[in-house]
């Protein structure tokens, strides 16, 4: 038995499979044949070299696994590479025996992850450690609003995953992350960090492309697609301007989609609000295609900051307007009044109002931005910003 196959099982000693070999052949009555052709055929396979990507999420928030692993291993399938995907509550130290590289996405600090770790590092495999948001030390989540509301212990067990991540990355050799500033604070704690954006995937692509308008009636759709329910912070940034807005344009319709606690001033507009609930994403571009602007509004915090322009993209793609914050991502990749629309904190009723009433405005700003997001934001197109010359 090929002694570098011990050391991808954690095996401490060449004997250890032959007496176990000998054993069940003379102490038990499992057939023999069967173990020694699960070993041979092992020993045999083609030991092709792959990128290995471990997804800690593991699909629980699936925006999560869909935009940083899934589609991370798309944009490297279409570099060349070979690329396994496997959960991080099923991965074994065998399963990286053939990595050319390895990258944890969002994975806490396990022991499993650590063995995996010091392996590589034996044989001089690069470790990445992926993450798109500020949630690696309790400096950054101490922020939210969300976590300023928890119970003492409720945040105890909070902080503790926190600093399970920031455990991970201390351990991993390098950093990925997903905006300009994310790159800029990981940089204090890695000194290689990778900016690798959020892209759309071939699927959501063609689904996108597949969606049709319904333009049957004269009022003004405006959407609010909430991720989480840490969102009803940002949404309060705007609600007096959608309130004002809902009380002079009786044609305005607020559609809240997903996780958001709608403020009791909103109940005297309730016939212009339409509520749905949290949606799949292979519906979401035909739900985002249904509205004329969609907003993104954000909140000035460094945590904030750092989040990426996923909520721009999507609707880009069904050639929908946005109004995003003027801040982090959306401040860098939106051209103001081109490609989207920018708004500082006093400037949404009024930039909301000019889009309202000019529809042939809001549809020349969709048209550029879809244009902008197929040529240069899909898995197909954003191959030059990241591993391609990171990994070689």
């Amino acid at each position: 038995y090929d002694r570098e196959q011990y050391f991808w099982h954690g095996l401490e000693r060449e004997s250890e499979i032959p007496d176990l070999m000998e054993y069940i052949a003379k102490e038990t009555d499992y057939p023999i044949e069967v173990v020694s052709s699960i070993l041979e055929d092992f020993k045999t396979r083609e030991n092709q070299s792959y990128i290995l990507i471990i997804d800690g999420v593991e699909n629980i928030i699936p925006q999560c696994t869909r935009y940083r692993v899934l589609n991370k291993a798309e944009q490297l399938r279409e570099l060349g590479y070979t690329v396994r995907v496997i959960n991080n509550s099923l991965v074994q130290l065998q399963d990286v025996q053939f990595a050319s590289h390895i990258i944890i996405y969002r994975a806490p600090f396990n022991d499993m992850l650590k063995e995996i770790c010091r392996a590589a590092h034996t044989k001089n495999r690069p470790v990445y450690f992926d993450i798109d948001d500020l949630v690696f030390d309790t400096k950054f989540t101490d922020e939210l609003v969300f976590t300023q509301g928890l119970s003492k212990r409720e945040k105890k067990g909070y902080d503790t995953s926190v600093l399970a991540y920031k455990k991970m990355l201390s351990l991993c050799d390098y950093a990925i992350t997903s905006t300009s500033k994310l790159k800029e604070e990981l940089e204090q704690y890695k000194n290689k960090v990778i900016l690798n954006r959020n892209v759309l995937s071939k699927e959501l692509v063609k689904r996108s492309l597949q969606v049709k308008k319904n333009s049957n009636d004269n009022n003004v759709k405006i959407g609010y697609f909430s991720g989480s329910i840490t969102h009803n912070e940002n949404f309060d940034l705007i609600s007096q301007a959608l309130l004002h807005l809902l009380q002079k344009y009786p044609q305005v319709e607020l559609h809240i989609v997903g996780y958001l606690d709608i403020p009791k001033p909103f109940q005297k507009f309730k016939k212009q609000i339409v509520s749905h609930e949290y949606v799949d994403w292979r519906k979401l571009p035909n739900l985002i295609s249904q509205v004329d602007i969609n907003l993104a509004p954000l909140v000035t915090t460094t945590f904030n900051e750092a989040k990426s322009e996923i909520k721009w993209i999507e609707a880009a793609a069904v050639k929908v307007v946005t109004v995003a914050s003027n801040i982090g991502a959306f401040e860098e990749m939106i051209q103001d009044g081109v490609t989207g629309v920018l708004a500082d904190d006093n400037e949404w009723e009024s930039k909301l109002e000019r889009l309202i009433l000019d529809q042939d405005l809001r549809e020349q700003i969709a048209e550029n931005a879809f244009e902008f997001v197929m040529n240069h934001c899909t898995t197909a197109n954003r191959i030059n910003d990241f591993l391609k010359e990171e990994l070689v």
